[in-house]
């Protein structure tokens, strides 16, 4: 099996902070800013499975080319824009082997590589206050999570699984 996707996203949060001053709306221009994010993520995957004697075996390659602007551009007087480009390849491997034991027995075992994208709210740079004693700040510098997962399965009449992993 092969396939491809492409995925585009943009964000734009404008955050107007104003303070109410004797009936009368005051931007607060240490509070505002505006944090635009653009993400494209190219992907193309190959799967391939097969039979060797009695195993069932599956491989897999997921790749992925990854393009981020993020730009905060603040309200504050004397602060700069903060403009952040981004662009890396991946790959993701995947497989796994199972083997009937009997009838009603077989055993799996596999491994994926996955990502976790950080939330665009976790890159937004902007020191927000969220109360008196809560402030909340990004970093547009964060990367990408990957984790690897090993798996072995038991499966018993086609019905009840047992599992075993780690990551």
């Amino acid at each position: 099996g092969t396939g491809v996707k492409s995925a585009f996203v943009k964000t734009d949060n404008d955050f107007q902070f104003y303070n109410v001053l004797n009936d009368q709306d005051v931007l607060n221009k240490n509070r505002s800013n505006d944090f635009a994010y653009t993400e494209n993520v190219n992907a193309a995957y190959l799967s391939y499975s097969f039979k060797f004697k009695k195993f069932d075996i599956q491989t897999g390659l997921r790749t992925e080319q990854t393009n981020s602007e993020s730009r905060l551009i603040s309200s504050a007087d004397g602060q700069e824009d903060q403009i952040t480009d981004r662009s890396y390849i991946d790959f993701f491997p995947s497989g796994g082997i199972t083997y009937p034991i009997n009838m009603k027995n077989s055993l799996t075992l596999s491994y994926s590589r996955r990502i976790n994208r950080p939330s665009y709210q976790d890159l937004n740079p902007f020191r927000s206050q969220i109360d008196e004693l809560t402030f909340q700040q990004g970093n547009e510098l964060l990367r990408p999570e990957y984790s690897n997962q090993v798996q072995l399965r038991h499966t018993f009449n086609y019905m009840i699984n047992t599992t075993l992993s780690y990551s």
